[in-house]
């Protein structure tokens, strides 16, 4: 090759590498009708602390969910999804003994915005547990919803743009209230998997809120916040979550106000490892 050509391509390469990559509009917008199919694994662990106790109670979590995703209807604003719960199982271990349980099925039906998040509960049908138990053991009514958490931001964006928002996650029937502050890096504009995809990073942090049953609600003083750490794998022209990695992790402290535990303290530390992938 002559030395005119070796420098003209070299020029070619150097003008092509200064030029930004090309932006993306992210958008949720499934195809009415079209159904994904999921599997969320996890595994971690909840430290419960109690006033009084000599050691804090420790128990190792793992388990997966099986679940499905159809756009049933839309407007021009918004898509109403359902959840569908197909299975599952999770695990517990504490104190030398293992628990296992499978995870009931039911659905959850709500309005998702064209950016991504939920705006509105329109049906919860899930069995099991509710509030912060089912929440600190992997219940349905928590996790299987967790792609939800990575909004997109107004307009377009390459790679390596950052964006921020907040998000309130309204809650299914027994579930916590969720508010969120999310910060978000678009890091590639790629094809991973046969599919066209953004790869984002999300942080998130936020409190919960849960409604406490019974007598235990009556005084009792309760402060809970949910971080994570996610990336995720976003088909932005099929509008597929593909597969999704990362840490979710709770901070809880508990005032009792029942009578033979008033004042007393708990405090309860989880943390868990999620995968999500897209299922055939």
């Amino acid at each position: 090759m002559r030395r005119g050509h070796i420098v003209g391509v070299a020029l070619c390469l150097w003008l092509a590498a200064g030029l930004p990559a090309h932006a993306v509009l992210l958008r949720y917008s499934p195809k009415v009708g079209d159904t994904a199919k999921y599997k969320v694994s996890m595994a971690g662990r909840t430290e419960t602390s109690v006033e009084g106790m000599p050691e804090p109670m420790r128990m190792e979590l793992s388990g997966a969910i099986q679940y499905t995703s159809k756009a049933l209807s839309e407007t021009a604003d918004t898509v109403r999804i359902e959840t569908r719960v197909t299975g599952g199982k999770f695990t517990a271990k504490a104190a030398g003994q293992s628990q296992s349980e499978d995870v009931p099925k039911g659905k959850v039906v709500a309005d998702m915005d064209r950016r991504g998040r939920m705006v509105k509960t329109i049906e919860s049908d899930l069995g099991g547990k509710s509030g912060a138990q089912d929440f600190m053991t992997g219940g349905a009514g928590s996790w299987s919803s967790f792609a939800n958490f990575a909004a997109f931001p107004e307009g377009e964006v390459k790679a390596g743009d950052t964006w921020s928002d907040e998000m309130k996650v309204p809650s299914v029937e027994g579930g916590p209230e969720i508010n969120l502050t999310l910060a978000s890096r678009l890091l590639a504009v790629a094809p991973y998997q046969g599919r066209n995809c953004a790869k984002i990073r999300t942080s998130f942090k936020g409190p919960l809120s849960f409604d406490l049953p019974g007598e235990a609600a009556e005084g009792s003083e309760m402060e809970a916040t949910l971080r994570g750490d996610l990336v995720w794998y976003y088909d932005y022209e099929s509008s597929i979550y593909v597969s999704g990695e990362g840490s979710v992790g709770m901070d809880m402290k508990m005032a009792m106000a029942a009578p033979e535990m008033s004042g007393m303290q708990m405090t309860t530390k989880m943390l868990m490892n999620i995968k999500l992938a897209l299922a055939k």
